[in-house]
């Protein structure tokens, strides 16, 4: 073996070494990356067509309550007092999760939206006043 084959092949091996070291730190990176947990960001109660002296929400009356979430883990979706949730967990589209809600009493609630992977809870409450509904089609009047 002459002196330049032999650099040649100390030069090969040690780029095949340099590779597998990096191939493997990349991969040790990509299996110890803390999983990216579910967060529910925020979330809001669509009065719709809603009026009345007593507020915005009524008894009786659906209501859209949308959470806002950082992937696609399953939302459930609750309450405080008496209501009606449909559906009670619901899959985000496009980082938004959405349910019907009919609040069954009057008082105040609070409406709640949360995901669980593991250890990882969130959550996110929005306070509603309900006064007794009178539906009216898509409207409902509160008094």
């Amino acid at each position: 073996m002459n002196n330049s084959t032999f650099r040649s092949n100390r030069r090969a091996s040690r780029s095949a070494i340099a590779i597998a070291a990096l191939g493997t730190a990349a991969f040790t990176m990509v299996l110890s990356a803390p999983n990216a947990a579910a967060a529910v960001s925020g979330i809001s109660v669509d009065p719709g067509m809603s009026v009345g002296s007593s507020g915005q929400f009524g008894t009786g009356c659906t209501y859209t309550v949308t959470a806002t979430v950082t992937n696609g883990t399953v939302v459930y979706f609750g309450s405080t007092a008496l209501g009606v949730f449909n559906p009670v967990l619901a899959v985000p589209v496009n980082g938004r999760a959405t349910t019907q809600w009919t609040p069954k009493q009057t008082g105040t609630y609070l409406v709640t939206a949360s995901t669980n992977e593991g250890d990882n809870v969130s959550l996110q409450n929005a306070h509603v006043t309900v006064g007794t509904g009178i539906p009216a089609g898509p409207a409902c009047v509160v008094v």
